[in-house]
């Protein structure tokens, strides 16, 4: 075929700028299939590492060496080495989304620029003549490629000699005038195009492109076993996880015995049960108050019962970047993250398809038992600074299975006035679905006292029993009016205790912890003001009064700082110290 590059990079320099984005795509076809013919077969070897780039990285100089087909010879020549170096860093930059999002005609130009140089009298013969066709059908693909992975539904190819090309999209059925074994392809493309997880199966129709029998049995077995698993096991796995309870992640070092709170447990329970209730419900507290060790030992005693159903799912959000994974690794589905990992998935695509399989899975099991799974989202506050993306996905899901009847879902967090409120307050229709909020605050002075007069049994090094020790009650009493019930605090100088270390120490300790925070407050004189103000205060400020005279952004700073909450005061919030000790670290910095 006589084609002269000249003119099609002409072409494409004065359309670029002026046509849609399905022209250019199609203009690319047209681009890519010439460039193909002209350069055949030196540019096939390139294209198909152009493939693989596209979906990993390059690895190693080995692979782009061996996989690419391009000879060089790395013994001899240590400048050599470094242009393969600098080849492989200019293809895996060509396939940055950044450089696909701008025009082509100056990446085009840098392409050559940049290509040029590499291949200059380094090179075989053959490839040197070819520089300029070489970096720009690179560039080419890569444009395409991004165009087909991010905004194409779906991937399929042109197989039909002599100008076959694995990079070509064409918008209907791909030309099957092919010889036997090929039409078998025909019958594999109405899975793919019926398949609801398309990207799957848009990156295994990769096997079609060698055309031959071997890639089509090949590809079309894939989707038959990954079918096979994704409809029968994997639901089974969630059902039967559900079923029996399960303890995602829980990494708290509990090693004092439980504070039993009979009244806040009835209401935990309530909120836990599997009865319908067309309701998810929120559980709020401030750090340390004992949300998480109380909702714990709840679901383990559930979990404890032979043959009992749970039907619990408990959860924390170690970060939003880790939170789909954990999802999917409670119910050991280790291979679907992984693969969703490799197709190149978005984190809210992955959360969204594992909260339908777990919708799915329970539906029989609903049907049977006439109960609700419940699933536990504890520290979700990690996920309304991280990814408020996440948290309108869950808010919404939770509130679609209320609607359904289907699965209870109960967040517990420890921010002060979360993004779950303020999305809710925009929402009516969540309003409506959400259960009354269930605050869980710190403990009584005879709670407090409780908890700290228990005895703690001691063991020798063979785990026999030695002997119980008692803290001292007038030592408790100093406790308890340092830092209040604050059960976080509580424990810490009961472990202090046992491990011998005195009370001073740790006092001090947890008071130049607190100093710190002031210290971050203290640095911006509005922050600084609001404290000063809720310092005279008795019993803390009505929200909507200091919004008079500060703004939102620094009440809400000081609230993530973790010195001052957020507390209902007859139908009103009010902003007060987190704690006692915090308040009594203020005065004390006051009067210096």
């Amino acid at each position: 075929m006589d084609f002269k590059w000249e003119e099609a990079e002409e072409c494409l320099r004065r359309t670029v700028s002026s046509i849609s984005d399905e022209k250019i795509i199609d203009l690319l076809h047209t681009y890519l299939r010439e460039c193909y013919v002209l350069a055949r077969p030196t540019l096939q070897q390139v294209s198909s590492l152009t493939v693989r780039l596209a979906q990993q990285p390059v690895k190693t100089v080995k692979e782009l060496r061996d996989g690419g087909k391009i000879k060089v010879d790395m013994t001899t020549n240590t400048k050599k080495k470094e242009n393969v170096l600098k080849l492989e860093q200019f293809i895996r930059d060509s396939l940055k989304q950044e450089i696909f999002r701008a025009d082509v005609t100056p990446l085009a130009e840098e392409a050559e620029r940049r290509v040029y140089k590499i291949f200059s009298n380094e090179l075989p013969m053959n490839l040197i003549r070819k520089k300029k066709e070489i970096g720009n059908f690179i560039l080419a693909c890569a444009q395409l490629v991004w165009k087909m992975t991010i905004q194409q539904p779906m991937l399929t190819f042109d197989v039909s000699p002599p100008t076959f090309n694995p990079l070509l999209h064409e918008p209907l059925v791909p030309n099957y005038q092919v010889k036997k074994g090929k039409r078998i392809a025909a019958y594999a493309i109405p899975i793919l195009r019926g398949a609801k997880d398309k990207k799957l199966y848009k990156h295994l129709g990769i096997f079609y492109h060698r055309g031959t029998i071997f890639g089509v049995i090949g590809s079309t077995t894939s989707l038959f076993i990954y079918g096979t698993y994704y409809y029968m096991n994997r639901r089974l796995y969630i059902g039967d996880k559900l079923k029996y309870g399960c303890l995602l992640n829980n990494e708290n070092d509990i090693v004092l015995p439980y504070q039993r709170r009979p009244k806040l447990e009835q209401r935990l329970c309530d909120v836990l049960s599997s009865s319908p209730t067309n309701l998810f419900y929120i559980v709020n507290g401030q750090k340390g108050t004992g949300k998480t060790r109380t909702i714990v030992e709840l679901i383990k005693s559930r979990m404890s019962s032979d043959g009992n159903e749970t039907w619990m799912l408990y959860v924390p959000v170690r970060s939003a970047k880790v939170f789909p994974k954990d999802l999917y690794f409670a119910f050991n589905l280790k291979l679907e993250w992984y693969l969703k990992n490799l197709l190149n998935y978005t984190m809210n695509n992955i959360l969204e398809s594992i909260l339908e399989d777990i919708e799915q899975a329970t539906k029989e099991f609903n049907e049977q038992t006439g109960k609700l799974p419940v699933i536990v989202i504890d520290n979700f506050e990690n996920l309304e600074e991280e990814n408020e993306e996440f948290v309108r996905t869950l808010l919404l899901k939770a509130n679609e299975w209320a609607i359904r009847n289907s699965i209870k879902v109960v967040f517990v967090s420890s921010s002060n006035y979360s993004s779950c409120l303020r999305l809710l307050e925009n929402h009516q229709t969540l309003w409506k679905r959400s259960g009354s909020t269930l605050t869980i605050r710190d403990l009584t002075f005879e709670e407090s006292f409780s908890y700290l007069n228990n005895p703690i049994t001691i063991f020798d090094e063979d785990g026999n029993y030695k002997c119980k020790l008692k803290m001292d009650k007038s030592r408790i009493c100093e406790i308890i009016s340092l830092v209040g019930g604050r059960l976080e605090y509580l424990e810490r100088f009961k472990k202090d205790w046992i491990l011998g270390i005195n009370f001073e120490e740790t006092a001090q300790q947890l008071i130049e912890k607190e100093n710190e925070r002031l210290l971050i407050a203290y640095k911006t004189s509005e922050k600084w003001k609001i404290m000063i103000k809720i310092g005279k205060s008795k019993d803390g400020i009505f929200l909507e009064d200091i919004h008079k005279e500060f703004s939102e952004e620094e009440i809400h700073n000081l609230l993530i700082l973790g010195v001052l909450k957020l507390k209902k005061s007859n139908g009103k919030l009010k902003l007060k110290f987190d704690s006692r000790l915090s308040k009594r670290v203020f005065e004390e910095r006051m009067t210096k």
